[in-house]
C-alpha cells in the first residue's frame, strides 16, 4: 500500500469521527467530589433535623404547662399569686372585684392565703335594664373582664375562678329575660380563659349571703373559722341576716348541739354553694341554702299589708330543733366549720320601713297616693324613700307628744320584730360586728367620729343607740332636718338588737364598714371557698 493511500484513509477515518461527535449530544463531564465534602452536606443536615426537632419539643412542653391547672414552680416564681373573680350583679350596677392572694404553707392548717390587694370597678345601670337589649349586657360584662383580663397573668388565666352573683333586680323580671341575660353572660366568660366552677352563674339567696359575709369578717380579723366566736349581723334593704356558732357559747344549748353536729358529716367545698351541682340531686348539700329560693328580688311592691306571724310551722319545735334547722356544717381549708346563720326576709330596714309606715298610716286613700304618717316622725318633718320603683312621703302623726314619740315608736316596731324574730342563744357571748345600714344609721347619727378612719371599727354599748334615738325622736336635735328616718332607724335596730335577738342594753357592738381597708362584704366570703 502506498504512503499516500494511507494517509487518505487516515483523514476519512478523522472526518467520519467528527461527523459522529457532532451527532451525539454532548454530555457534562462529571466532577469527582471529595470525601469530606460529601460528610459536611451529611452533617447540615443531621444539625436542621436536630434543631427542628428539639423546637418542637420546646413548643409542645411551653404548650402542655401553660394549660396545666398545677402551675410549676417556676411559673409561681414568674407570679406567685392566686386570683378570684366575683362580678356582684346588683339591681342599680355591676361591680367586678379582682381578688388577689399570696399563699404560704401551713403545717398545721394546709395553704394559708393572705389577701395582698383588691381591684374593684363597678359599671352601671344593672343587668336588668338589659332585659330587652342582651347585647348591651354582653358588652357590661365584657368591660369589666377586660379589666380582670388585665390584672391576671395569662398562664393563670386557666386557674383563676371566675363567678358572677345576681342580687337585687334579676327576679323582678320574667324568668325568660333572666335566662337569655344569664346566658349572654355565659356566653361573654366564654370569650375568657378563665375557670369556671360548677353554678359559675346563679341568683344568691340571703342565707348565703351571711355565711359569706361572717367568713369575710372572720379573715379580715385574722381568727381562724373553726373557732371565731364572731358573730356577723347584717342589715340590708329586704332582710337581715345572723350569723355566728353557738355551739362554741357557755350554754345547755351548746352542749347538745356539739353531739347533735358530731352525728351530721360535713359538706365537702365542692358540694356547696358555687360548688353545686343542681342537676345531681344525690348530692349533699347545706341545709337552707338553694339559689332558687327566698331573697330580696321575691319582694313585691305591696299597697296594704297585714302583719302575719310567719313563724307558726316553728311554734311547735324546741329550742334546739329551730336552732339545728338553721345551722350548717361544712369544711373550708381542712377544717370543719358549725355555723347557724338565718335570714329574717321582710325584716330589712326598706321593707320594714314600708311595712310599718303602712300599716300605721291606715288609709286606703293615702297608702295609694304614697303619702303615709308615723308615729316615729319629728313634727314638722317631712321624709321621702324608694323602695322597688315606689317614692313613699312621710310625715309625723300631729297626735303624738314629743316626750312620748320615741315610746309610742318602740312599741310599734317591738310588736313587729317580736312576730318573727329569734331570741339567739349564747350571741351574747360572742364579738358581735354590724355592718351594712347598721353602720349608715350609727354614721347618720353622728355616732362615728368624722375624723375616724373608715377602716377603724367603732365599739359602743347597745344602750347608746337608745339614748341617741330618744334625744333625736324628742327633737332635741337638729339631726332629722338632714336624716328625717333617724328616729325611726335608729329605734328599729335598737328594737332588732334587743327585742329581737334578745341581746341586753350593756352587751356591746362593734359597727363597721372597713377592716384593713378591705370593705366587709359577701364577695370575699365567696372567694374565699373558691381558693
Amino acid at each position: 500500500m502506498s504512503t499516500v493511500a494511507t494517509a487518505t484513509a487516515y483523514f476519512e477515518e478523522q472526518l467520519s469521527e467528527q461527523q459522529i461527535r457532532q451527532r451525539v449530544p454532548n454530555v457534562p463531564e462529571k466532577k469527582m467530589i471529595p470525601l469530606f465534602n460529601k460528610r459536611k452536606t451529611s452533617s447540615r443536615s443531621f444539625y436542621s433535623i436536630r434543631n427542628l426537632l428539639f423546637i418542637l419539643i420546646f413548643i409542645t412542653f411551653i404548650f402542655i404547662l401553660y394549660s396545666s391547672l398545677s402551675l410549676s414552680p417556676l411559673l409561681r416564681f414568674l407570679d406567685p399569686y392566686s386570683y378570684v373573680l366575683v362580678l356582684d350583679a346588683g339591681s342599680t350596677g355591676t361591680r367586678i372585684h379582682v381578688y388577689k392572694f399570696r399563699s404560704t404553707i401551713d403545717n398545721e392548717n394546709g395553704d394559708t392565703f393572705v389577701l395582698k390587694n383588691e381591684i374593684f370597678e363597678e359599671r352601671k345601670p344593672g343587668l336588668s335594664s338589659f332585659a330587652d337589649r342582651v347585647f348591651q349586657a354582653e358588652e357590661q360584662i365584657d368591660e369589666l373582664l377586660q379589666i380582670a383580663d388585665k390584672e391576671v397573668s395569662r398562664f393563670k388565666h386557666r386557674s383563676t375562678p371566675l363567678v358572677l352573683r345576681a342580687t337585687a333586680g334579676l327576679r323582678l323580671i320574667s324568668e325568660t329575660k333572666q335566662k337569655l341575660l344569664l346566658e349572654s353572660v355565659s356566653n361573654t366568660f366564654k370569650k375568657y380563659g378563665f375557670y369556671r366552677p360548677k353554678m359559675d352563674i346563679a341568683i344568691m339567696n340571703e342565707t348565703e349571703e351571711g355565711i359569706d359575709a361572717w367568713l369575710t369578717l372572720v379573715y379580715l380579723k385574722g381568727e381562724q373559722f373553726y373557732g371565731s366566736r364572731i358573730a356577723a349581723l347584717d342589715l340590708g334593704g329586704g332582710s337581715t341576716q345572723i350569723t355566728y356558732n353557738p355551739a362554741l357559747s357557755n350554754t345547755s344549748l351548746a352542749e347538745k348541739l356539739n353531739l347533735l353536729l358530731k352525728v351530721q358529716q360535713p359538706i365537702e367545698p365542692e358540694q356547696i354553694n358555687a360548688f353545686r351541682d343542681p342537676s345531681n340531686k344525690n348530692k349533699k348539700q347545706m341545709p337552707k341554702i338553694d339559689v332558687d329560693q327566698a331573697g330580696l328580688e321575691e319582694i313585691k311592691p305591696v299597697k296594704h299589708i297585714k302583719q302575719q306571724d310567719m313563724s307558726n310551722n316553728e311554734k311547735n319545735l324546741t329550742e334546739e330543733e329551730i336552732v339545728m334547722s338553721h345551722m350548717h356544717q361544712f369544711r373550708m381549708f381542712r377544717r370543719d366549720i358549725k355555723l347557724y346563720s338565718r335570714s329574717y326576709l321582710g325584716y330589712g330596714l326598706m321593707i320594714a320601713r314600708q311595712t310599718i309606715f303602712i300599716n300605721e298610716t291606715n288609709n286606703k286613700q293615702l297608702v295609694d297616693s304614697h303619702q303615709l304618717h308615723s308615729r316615729c316622725f319629728v313634727n314638722g318633718i317631712t321624709g321621702k324613700f324608694k323602695f322597688q320603683d315606689i317614692t313613699w312621703t312621710v310625715q309625723a302623726h300631729e297626735d303624738i307628744n314629743s316626750d312620748e314619740r320615741f315610746y309610742s315608736c318602740m312599741s310599734t316596731i317591738d310588736h313587729y320584730v317580736s312576730l318573727n324574730v329569734q331570741p339567739a342563744v349564747g350571741l351574747d357571748q360572742m364579738s358581735i360586728y354590724v355592718f351594712s345600714y347598721f353602720y349608715d344609721i350609727a354614721n347618720d347619727a353622728g355616732l362615728l367620729s368624722t375624723d375616724d378612719d373608715p377602716s377603724s371599727v367603732k365599739t359602743m354599748p347597745i344602750r347608746v343607740l337608745k339614748q341617741t334615738a330618744k334625744n333625736i325622736c324628742r327633737g332635741s336635735t337638729t339631726a332629722s332636718e338632714e336624716h328625717p328616718f333617724l328616729c325611726f332607724d335608729l329605734t328599729y335596730i335598737y328594737s332588732l338588737l334587743t327585742r329581737g335577738y334578745g341581746l341586753s342594753e350593756d352587751v356591746e357592738i362593734h359597727i363597721c364598714k372597713k377592716i384593713q381597708q378591705f370593705e366587709v362584704a359577701w364577695s370575699l366570703g365567696l372567694a374565699l371557698k373558691l381558693l
